[in-house]
């Protein structure tokens, strides 16, 4: 990029912050930054050009934080995987998870706990029974049981891992 593309990219964000601040029209001439009032333009005061410097400021950090996120989420796409692998994984992991709390609820049922406990837990013991008994008949069909846990569950911690890891790096 040359040095006069990069001065046009700062006066076109002075002229979109002119025009978001003032809402106004906005123009850049010879006489410097300027805005139309009653169909004539007019040099700004120097109180305008300070609210226009924050404004652009504003709107450079806004742009600069877009572009971070967007890097991020490519270097993710690129080393994790895309937004459907990663969605893949978020699915085996709330199936297993599901499952496995269906189970303790199952469980708890037996268990010795105060009677205000067991009352607050029956409805979703209720829930993990259903879910369960349809697992068992084969109505229902989770990943997990496919793919098989220990896979699933390294998947979990490798995708997991590397989100951070990417993560922890662009806040450097």
């Amino acid at each position: 990029m040359s040095i006069n593309d990069t001065i046009q990219d700062a006066i076109n964000y002075e002229l979109m912050a002119i025009s978001a601040l003032y809402n106004v029209s906005a123009a850049s001439n010879s006489q410097g930054l300027q805005i139309e009032e009653d169909g004539q333009f007019r040099a700004l005061t120097p109180a305008e050009l300070t609210a226009v410097a924050k404004k652009v400021t504003a709107l450079e950090q806004q742009a600069l934080a877009d572009a971070q996120k967007q890097r991020l989420r490519s270097d993710i796409a690129q080393v994790v995987g895309d937004s459907d692998t990663l969605l893949g994984t978020t699915a085996d992991a709330t199936q297993l998870l599901l499952y496995s709390v269906s189970k303790i609820l199952i469980a708890l049922e037996k268990a010795e706990l105060p009677p205000a406990t067991h009352k607050e837990i029956a409805s979703l013991q209720v829930m993990a029974t259903s879910f369960l008994s349809k697992l068992d008949k084969g109505d229902i069909a989770l990943t997990f049981q496919v793919k098989g846990i220990e896979k699933v569950i390294k998947d979990i911690e490798s995708s997991a891992t590397a989100v951070t890891k990417l993560i922890a790096r662009s806040k450097e």
